[in-house]
This record gives C-alpha cells, structure tokens and sequence, in this order.
C-alpha cells in the first residue's frame, strides 16, 4: 500500500484512494453499476476489465470478466477481494500461512491485493 505524509493511516488511505479513483476517469474508464450492490466498480473498454474498489482494504481489484467480480465481490460470504479472505484465514488459522505461499509461489497466481502480506509475519518468511 501507499503512504503519504505523516498523517495517521486512515488518511493516509484515503489520500491515497482518491488520487487512484481520480485516475479512473471517462473516456477509457466508465462508472459500471452492479445491481443490487453498494460497489464502486469501473469498466475499463481499452483492457476490457473491471475495476473493483474492495471494501475492506480499499484497494483497486482488476477483474477480466463481470462474473468473476460477482462471485468475490457479490456471492462470496465476505464480499472482499482475494488479498482480504487471504489475511481473515490467516488470522484464524496461522498455519496456513505456509501452504498458501508454497502454493502461490508454484502457480505465480498471488491475490489481486497486497491486503495479505499485513498478516504474515514478515522477518518469518523474508518477503
């Protein structure tokens, strides 16, 4: 995540979150409404992709197609971004720490947020 000035980090997130939302701005990126949701989401014609701000870490989530950005961002039970249920299951259980790098690291295929790596003790794993 960014960070700007000295501010605490709730204003720090949210300097942050409106220099990058004043960034998705027409003709490339168009305000996109998903019934039935509270979401901020933009469709971007020139990448074909939409873009999701996730509600728990704020975070600008790019999704290639709408039903995927239904099934994390709708259906899912916690409604956040992958980063986000990342860092909530290694908050219950620590010790799935370990065969989630091995598998993110073998695939290539990390979370779309860095919400994650809050939750992993840094100095444990190197990162």
């Amino acid at each position: 995540m960014k960070t700007i000035g000295d501010g605490n980090r709730k204003e720090q997130i949210n300097l942050v979150l409106v220099s990058d939302i004043l960034t998705l701005t027409l003709p490339r990126y168009l305000p996109f409404v998903v019934k039935g949701t509270l979401l901020a989401v933009w469709y971007d014609s020139q990448e074909d992709q939409y873009v999701v701000l996730c509600p728990k870490c704020h975070g600008l989530i790019i999704y290639d197609k709408l039903g995927i950005v239904y099934r994390e961002m709708v259906l899912s039970e916690r409604k956040c971004c992958q980063g986000c249920r990342a860092k909530i299951s290694f908050e219950q259980d620590p010790g799935l720490i370990g065969v989630f790098l091995d598998f993110w690291h073998r695939t290539g295929n990390f979370p779309e947020s860095a919400s994650w790596l809050e939750a992993i003790p840094q100095q444990q794993f190197n990162l």
